[in-house]
Formats: structure tokens, C-alpha cells, sequence
């Protein structure tokens, strides 16, 4: 028997989805743990800093705004990987079993 005869022709499809929108989601959850370990590394050294100062109780409201602004920034920046991460997840996961189940037979199906 041949061996194109034995392959799954959901192959292509399987492949299709795992380029296209696993990797996606894979590639936003390492940038998702990444900037997470950098926001908890940058708080601490932060809070160590202001504690540390002798000029603790001098800091001004402006630069505790400063401060504040700049963790949102990377709350913020870590929801937007969150975010994709889930959606591509759901999405690859979609395609997953609408292949499996036979509901999409080519990959311009899996375009969106």
C-alpha cells in the first residue's frame, strides 16, 4: 500500500491550524510569563528603592503617580498577551475539533 494512501488527509488541515494559531498563542503566552516575571522584578526593586531612601516621607504625590502610571503600563501590556493568548487558544482549539469532527475539509475554511 502506498504511503500516501495510509495518511490522514486532515494533515494539512491539523498543520494548517498548528502554524497558524497554536504557535500564535504559544509565542503570546511566553511573552505573557516574560513580561509578568519583569513587572514583579521592577515593582520589587521599586518598592525595595523607596523604602530603602532616607527621603521616604519627602516623595512627593507626583512621583508616587509616576509609579503607579508605570505598573499600569505593564498590567496593561501583560493583559493585551493574556488576551491573545486565550483568543488563540479558543480559536486553535475551535478548528481542532471542527477538523476532527469533519465539519472543515480545506484550509481556506480556516482562514477568518
Amino acid at each position: 500500500m502506498s504511503e500516501q494512501s495510509t495518511k490522514d488527509p486532515r494533515e494539512p488541515l491539523y498543520k494548517y491550524v498548528k502554524d497558524h494559531f497554536w504557535s500564535v498563542r504559544n509565542s503570546s503566552a511566553q511573552t505573557l510569563s516574560s513580561t509578568c516575571r519583569q513587572l514583579a522584578l521592577g515593582e520589587g526593586g521599586l518598592c525595595w528603592l523607596i523604602k530603602s531612601s532616607p527621603l521616604y516621607s519627602s516623595i512627593s504625590c507626583a512621583t508616587n503617580m509616576v509609579l503607579i502610571a508605570l505598573v499600569l503600563f505593564f498590567i496593561f501590556d501583560a493583559m493585551q498577551y493574556l488576551i491573545s493568548s486565550i483568543k488563540y487558544h479558543d480559536l486553535a482549539d475551535k478548528y481542532d475539533n471542527e477538523i476532527l469532527n469533519k465539519n472543515i475539509t480545506t484550509s481556506e475554511e480556516l482562514i477568518v
